[in-house]
């Protein structure tokens, strides 16, 4: 079996589903029922575990267990914004296992 972090690094040089941004609240929010991300909108309540890490200086969010069309929704943003995200999800995501 492949574990979601050793798959987040494997996927992470593709990025073909992915968002590339400098700052990951440009495509990244909440509202009182969903997470929004980018075009995509997920239930708060269908979000079980998220992938949240540092890649070559670079952080990455996904969400490997809310694939769409196969495929697992993710963006790659400044490293910078890490711990000012890692803050925003648990406040956001308060139940949600974070896989780093």
């Amino acid at each position: 079996a492949v574990l979601p972090w050793q798959w987040s690094r494997q996927q992470y040089n593709g990025l073909e589903n992915g968002l590339v941004v400098a700052n990951p609240f440009e495509v990244l929010r909440f509202d009182a029922d969903n997470l929004y991300l980018g075009d995509e909108v997920f239930s708060r309540a269908k979000i079980k575990r998220l992938v949240l890490d540092e890649v070559e200086g670079k952080g990455l969010f996904q969400l490997p267990f809310n694939q769409r069309h196969a495929k697992v929704p993710q963006v790659l943003f400044d490293g910078e914004y890490l711990p000012q995200l890692r803050r925003m999800l648990s406040e956001q995501l308060p139940g949600v296992e974070v896989i780093t």
